[in-house]
């Protein structure tokens, strides 16, 4: 009998965990330069993932404009917040 462990976290969280694991991943990769080429699947590849990252970065651009305005408002209701 075995247990899954299911990792509750939110929305917010899982974006910014992604954008974490991205950013680690890039630094692996071996950006070419002084002679040095990457394989053509990895230059597909890398192409592939610059699209999906502009997706995303478009997807997130959406969100702020959508929640930022709901923020401000929210926070304007609650005057204990607004203390320096």
């Amino acid at each position: 009998m075995s247990a899954k462990v299911v990792d509750i976290c939110s929305a917010w969280q899982q974006a910014a965990d992604a954008s974490d694991w991205v950013a680690l991943l890039m630094d692996e990769i071996p950006a070419g330069g002084d002679g040095f080429t990457l394989t053509t699947e990895t230059e597909q590849e890398l192409r592939e993932a610059a699209s999906l990252l502009q997706r995303a970065n478009e997807l997130l651009r959406r969100a702020a404009a959508r929640e930022v305005p709901r923020y401000n408002a929210w926070t304007v209701d609650r005057p204990e917040w607004n203390t320096p």
